[in-house]
């Protein structure tokens, strides 16, 4: 169960699906440098996108530039294989993107980035934890590009800056402080079009901080030393994650590990919805309601379903609050969506509104073919179904009430493998691949 790789004559195993077999040959055209000159993306060819209705165990044929032979992507049978859940057997998009990202992927990209980065930063703001924004390049150099905003930082020595360029951090000392003395609690230098944002977020053993790549950054290596490592000794960061949608930042030699790339998907409004796989749908079985933060019942059900179904280990055994906390579920733009199947909990997921967008020919908002593009977009996180409820039908009803929910808007999202197949049914299109750094790194369970 693989794939061969014929410009290297190699076999890599595989799940079994036509979707790693495209991030094989991704890899080989990120290796051969081919990219795609908008985006900076892997390119694996020019060509019109195409479905492939490949299965399990296809050979994945790629030049010894990365093109795929004829300047196309392929995947071709290689054998057959024990068929896999027939999510992974249907047609997985084998594209290059590069037409479509042209045009449309570097705004809604945009879009994505921002409401990820809005949404975290909301909830660490209800919280009373430090939050900032920022620029690198001549910001930083202006003190703009490393503050950390209201409090909650403590003294240098975290593992993630304090082995790294000694001295060159704003050493604090308890307290509320500012390292730069630029960023503010509201945002700072760039507002929606700050290159990166920062969030410090609860856990059970602590704190988390996040960063987020908010637009491609002229000189990444630069900003990271001179901008991201300061604020991450002002922090005294224990806990790191790190989301870079262009892939740009290399964390590895501080102690960072990355898992595979995940691709950003988002939806112009009134794209087409395919029928779901086999006819399944939940009919009158499910029922889709938005959760009233202050109904503590159905927020506990909401809560449990998203910590159990996603899941998400470090909160196991879910416990009251350890995810939603009743102050960041009641956010300003967050909706909590919960559907019940039979009556019982099924399915659940969260949105975020930034507000209303302004719609305009040009600047922030503009026209994508004949379909406006707003400056705002609405994000959905925590996408998860409870597995006694998986294959029923239940995810593509929530999804399709949160749909009709914001008919008017662009809806984005950052896609699992399992989930990308229904995301694709519903109008999604990816228009970038997301790196998630964390730190500390998986402890290994092998060999060094």
């Amino acid at each position: 169960m693989g794939a061969v790789c014929e410009a290297h004559g190699t076999r890599t195993v595989v799940r079994r699906s036509a979707r790693w077999a495209h991030f094989c040959a991704k890899r080989h055209a990120r290796a051969a440098g081919r990219r795609d000159p908008a985006t900076g993306s892997p390119c694996l060819s020019r060509a019109t996108p195409e479905r492939s209705k490949v299965r399990s165990g296809c050979r994945v044929a790629v030049g010894a530039d990365g093109s795929g032979g004829e300047g196309r992507g392929r995947a071709v049978t290689d054998r057959r294989l024990p068929r896999g859940p027939r999510r992974y057997r249907h047609a997985v998009a084998m594209t290059d993107g590069c037409e479509q990202r042209r045009t449309v992927g570097p705004r809604l990209l945009h879009l994505a980035n921002d409401n990820a980065a809005g949404y975290w930063l909301a909830q660490s703001r209800t919280l009373g934890l430090p939050t900032w924004e920022g620029s690198g390049g001549a910001d930083a150099a202006a003190g703009g590009g490393a503050g950390a905003a209201d409090g909650g930082a403590s003294v240098v020595g975290g593992p993630v800056g304090g082995g790294v360029a000694d001295g060159g951090g704003a050493a604090v000392g308890g307290g509320a402080a500012s390292a730069g003395g630029a960023a503010a609690a509201g945002g700072a230098a760039g507002g929606t079009g700050a290159t990166y944002a920062a969030c410090r977020t609860p856990t059970p053993a602590g704190f988390r901080d996040l960063i987020f790549v908010r637009r491609r950054p002229a000189d990444a290596a630069a900003d990271l030393r001179e901008v991201l490592l300061p604020l991450l000794r002002a922090w005294d960061t224990r806990e790191l994650k790190v989301e870079d949608p262009y892939r740009v930042l290399e964390l590895e030699p501080f102690g960072c590990e990355h898992g595979l790339d995940m691709p950003i998907m988002a939806r112009l409004p009134g794209a087409e919805v395919r029928a779901p796989v086999r006819g399944v749908t939940a009919g009158d079985e499910v029922a889709v309601t938005a959760v009233e933060p202050g109904d503590p019942a159905a927020l506990d059900a909401f809560e449990r379903t998203v910590v159990e179904g996603f899941p998400v280990p470090d909160r196991l055994p879910w416990r009251r609050g350890v995810l939603f906390p009743p102050p960041a579920a009641g956010s300003a733009g967050v909706r909590l969506w919960l559907a019940r199947r039979h009556g019982l909990p099924a399915a659940a997921c969260v949105t975020y509104d930034a507000g209303e967008e302004r719609r305009v020919g040009g600047g922030a908002g503009g026209a994508v073919g004949d379909r406006a593009v707003g400056d705002r977009a609405v994000g959905v996180y925590w996408v998860a179904t409870l597995p006694e409820h998986r294959s029923r039908g239940v995810g593509r009803a929530l999804l399709e009430t949160v749909l009709a929910a914001f008919p008017d808007r662009v809806i984005t999202l950052t896609a699992t493998l399992a989930g990308e197949p229904l995301y694709r049914r519903l109008g999604f299109q990816e228009v970038g691949l997301s790196r998630w750094w964390r730190f500390p790194s998986a402890p290994r369970t092998g060999p060094a």
